[in-house]
């Protein structure tokens, strides 16, 4: 070994020596190695038992843990509870005013797919059903409440049709 340390350090830029290092060293590594893996010969129970753990899979402590990459699927939403409304000017309504006001129902709704979702995992959008913002909803109207996944909740709702009315 003193002998390959030597060539390497006096002489790195030959290629020729280079190549008799790398084939040399597991040669000169063997009879070491034997001695460390073959001291003895094995047992019978040692073999029997080195034979039984071939296969075996062993658990190892973990010190770090591997998000999951299961995200709950929000898709099958198709309903929501009738929300309470109550906007200064009825006749005036916008989806910034509405928006507030659906947010107990919709999450009322992702907490009946899973209990684990919070309102960081979804995100909602309302839309007027057949007509321009903003609208009279001093009677009936219907708009539309379309659900979409972030974060632990995956997957887009079809739009919900919701009856809302000023109270």
């Amino acid at each position: 070994m003193d002998t390959i340390q030597q060539v390497l350090d006096n002489d790195t830029a030959n290629p020729k020596w280079i190549g008799k290092v790398q084939y040399a060293t597991p040669t000169i590594l063997y009879p070491k190695t034997c001695k460390i893996i073959l001291e003895k010969v094995p047992t019978q129970a040692e073999i029997n038992t080195a034979k039984s753990n071939l296969n075996k899979k062993f658990r190892v402590p973990v010190d770090y843990v591997i998000p999951s990459s299961n995200k709950i699927d929000i898709s099958g939403i198709n309903k929501l509870d009738k929300s309470t409304i109550h906007v200064d000017d009825p006749t005036q309504t916008t989806a910034e005013q509405l928006k507030p006001q659906f947010k107990a129902v919709v999450l009322k709704a992702i907490k009946a797919i899973d209990s684990s979702l919070t309102e960081n995992d979804y995100d909602y959008f309302i839309e007027a059903k057949g007509e321009d913002w903003p609208i009279d909803i001093t009677n009936d109207k219907t708009v539309e409440v379309q659900i979409e996944g972030k974060n632990n909740a995956t997957g887009q709702t079809n739009p919900i049709d919701v009856v809302i009315k000023n109270s």
